[in-house]
């Protein structure tokens, strides 16, 4: 159970670094971001539960390949 948690604190940890690219990636384009629309945007609240659940699956089979050492 000390496992899952840790699994599910970084594959959060890293959603939100990979939203922090994002942002700025969307700043640099544009110019100037409207952040009410981004972060509340249905189009990309979906995109980063895509991109958590990935994560979390994907560090769940590190730790499940690795023998259980994390």
């Amino acid at each position: 159970m000390r496992y899952l948690l840790l699994i599910l604190k970084r594959s959060f940890l890293m959603t939100i670094i990979l939203q922090l690219i994002f942002y700025i990636n969307a700043w640099f384009i544009k110019g100037s971001v409207d952040q009410i629309d981004f972060f509340v945007s249905k189009e990309h609240l979906f995109f980063s539960l895509k991109i958590w659940l990935s994560l979390f699956v994907l560090f769940l089979l590190i730790y499940y390949l690795g023998n259980n050492k994390y």
